[in-house]
């Protein structure tokens, strides 16, 4: 067909055969029941697949499939990468293998299996309902998965800039392009990034992401378990939801939400977390590990690293904060600028820990006990600090005001 609008009509007939080569433009194709094997290298040709098989080459530009209820093997792109530039393919309930190279491609699923390589640059992959096996090796491609529950997204990903948006299905992808974007979705959510500077969102289904670069993560009100490495993590708990991580060589900022909690597992890396309202942190570390630096908000919140072994510091905030050290020798900060009378419990002071007090004036201090609740220090400001543990004997004095260190 080298005529422009051009329109062929396959065969009724079962095993009817449609072999076509097409330059024209304009062309249109309707393969009936024929088992079609086209070359479409004329631009804006439409093309309508039927009940037989289905191979296609697609090389012109703005190309129009309307896959059907057959399998189908389709090639988009050539030699030179605006072959196949701006295809447009309605994939249907078959099998379909496509391999796709030219730019600006877009997929819209059906309900058969997919596999596909997407090579071309600047791609959108709307998955259908049923299992998508994609390859992503080009840059800027966007897959958006199906909203039917128990759909299937399955991803390896290498291009640059991709952006994976779950949606309802399962998704189990492999993010190694760099400054990759995914977004969780109600399904469950199994996520490896190598590549470096990876963003992901966490939504309501379950999350579990292995990462081995620097990655940002967006906690949702899932539960996600993380587990670092050699990058460094920043974490970002979702409000409501629950994270449990375990540290890397890179270490790990967790910035805790409203009504968060998580569960931290000290590695070789350092921990910092940030704390917020009514938000709660366990940490376990053993001796030789690092330890972690927690900074109190403006919220009542919780850091209980009691089971841990490792040497921790731990900085008071504006609100009452709950903080336990564990085991190790640990630092309890307070700034008179950041604690602004604040009333924290300490649950477990020991002879290797420290209280720094800085802006205060030690003259204006005092102690107090009350049976039950433990020994109360009271700053000068008003800041009061409760050692739950400690009681109004000689000793337990004597531990305290040798451990506090005025500045």
């Amino acid at each position: 067909v080298t005529g422009d609008s051009v329109a062929v009509l396959g065969d009724t007939t079962t095993g009817s055969v449609l072999d076509a080569s097409v330059t024209g433009a304009y062309a249109t194709i309707s393969a009936s029941a024929a088992n079609q094997t086209v070359t479409l290298g004329g631009a804006n040709a439409l093309d309508f697949a039927g009940t037989g098989t289905n191979d296609l080459v697609v090389t012109g530009a703005n190309a129009i499939l309307v896959g059907s209820t057959a399998d189908a093997n389709v090639t988009i792109g050539g030699a030179n990468p605006s072959d196949g530039a701006n295809a447009l393919y309605f994939v249907g309930s078959g099998t379909s293998n496509i391999s796709v190279a030219g730019s600006a491609a877009t997929l819209v699923g059906g309900t058969g299996t997919v596999n596909a390589t997407l090579g071309g640059s600047g791609g959108l992959d709307l998955a259908g309902s049923g299992t998508n096996n994609l390859t992503v090796t080009g840059d800027s491609v966007a897959v958006l998965g199906d909203t039917t529950t128990g759909s299937v997204l399955d991803a390896s990903v290498t291009g640059a800039y991709a952006t994976i948006s779950a949606s309802a299905a399962n998704q189990t992808v492999t993010l190694g392009g760099a400054n990759a974007l995914d977004f969780a979705g109600t399904g469950t959510n199994d996520l490896v990034v190598t590549g470096a500077n990876a963003t992901l969102i966490g939504g309501t289904g379950a999350e579990t992401v292995s990462t081995s670069t620097n990655t940002l993560l967006f906690g949702g009100s899932g539960a996600m378990s993380l587990i670092g490495g050699a990058g460094n993590v920043t974490l970002v708990g979702g409000t409501g939801g629950s994270e449990a991580a375990t540290v890397g060589a890179g270490g790990l900022t967790f910035v805790s939400a409203q009504t968060n909690t998580a569960s931290i597992q000290a590695g070789s890396g350092s921990t910092e977390v940030l704390g917020n309202a009514n938000g709660a942190v366990s940490y376990f570390g053993a001796a030789g590990q690092a330890g972690v630096t927690f900074f109190a908000g403006s919220g009542n919140e919780t850091l209980d690293a009691s089971s841990s072994s490792t040497n921790n510091n731990l900085f008071a905030g504006s609100g009452s904060a709950t903080m336990s050290g564990g085991s190790g020798a640990n630092n309890f900060v307070f700034y008179r600028t950041a604690t602004l009378g604040s009333q924290d419990l300490i649950t477990d002071f020991s002879s290797t820990d420290n209280l720094y007090l800085t802006g205060y004036d030690s003259t204006k201090s005092s102690t107090s006990y009350t049976a039950g609740q433990g020994l109360t220090l009271k700053l000068s400001d008003g800041t009061q600090i409760t050692f739950s543990n400690l009681t109004n004997s000689a000793s337990d004095q004597t531990k305290l005001q040798n451990a506090t260190h005025y500045g």
